[in-house]
């Protein structure tokens, strides 16, 4: 039986139309900006990633997950290098880019068989 994202979030949450309800083998890129959307992550490290469909973002999960510590230091310099061309020096903060890895994390857990 597949479980649903939605079913490892807190039954409090009141707009459910910002995450997708469908099985992630489904999910396309509008399916994945809703999850971004969802777990309040960067617009900035969506645009990064650019993932085309649920199993790329799964694929990635798995990877990134192995590699946390090496993919921030990418990140934050890839941030760095884009934001300097509009905006300044601004760094990646650890907090947003934990709110990014722990997403990742509770999407490998709810998708283990994918």
């Amino acid at each position: 039986m597949k479980i649903s994202p939605l079913s490892f979030f807190p039954s409090t949450t009141t707009d459910q139309s910002l995450y997708p309800e469908k099985a992630i083998e489904q999910w396309n890129k509008n399916d994945i900006s809703q999850w971004f959307q969802h777990n309040e992550i960067l617009t900035e490290l969506r645009d990064l990633c650019r993932f085309k469909d649920g199993y790329e973002l799964m694929a990635y999960a798995r990877i990134f997950l192995d590699t946390e510590k090496f993919q921030y230091q990418m990140y934050s310099d890839e941030f760095l290098r884009r934001d300097s061309i509009t905006f300044g020096k601004t760094p990646l903060l650890l907090h947003e880019f934990t709110k990014f890895s722990n997403a990742l994390r509770k999407l490998m857990m709810t998708n283990k068989s994918t």
